[in-house]
């Protein structure tokens, strides 16, 4: 049982990480970048700073590193914004600036 263990360590050395987007502060479009374990569903949610949604998304993607592409015209809405990426029900909440 104790080699079944560190088998499983092995192979999940890194988690979901969800990295600042690029370009940050943005004007017309920004990319999320992301890395995750394993193959799986990918929600992004994007809120103001008030809590209303202002963008949602959902897509499985690869394990690996993989990007989401946002423009302004998804958000429609300056400032501060928060978005929140979900895999397997582990989320990762950052904030974006969109000028």
């Amino acid at each position: 049982n104790g080699m079944q263990e560190l088998i499983n360590e092995r192979n999940q050395t890194k988690s979901f990480e969800v990295y600042q987007n690029e370009p940050n502060p943005f004007e017309d479009r920004t990319r999320i970048r992301f890395y995750q374990p394993m193959e799986g569903e990918v929600k992004l949610n994007i809120y103001n700073l008030s809590g209303k949604v202002l963008y949602q998304s959902s897509k499985v993607f690869g394990k690996g590193t993989n990007e989401i592409e946002i423009s302004k015209q998804d958000i429609k809405e300056k400032g501060v914004i928060i978005y929140e990426m979900e895999l397997l029900g582990e989320k990762v909440i950052k904030k974006m600036l969109l000028i």
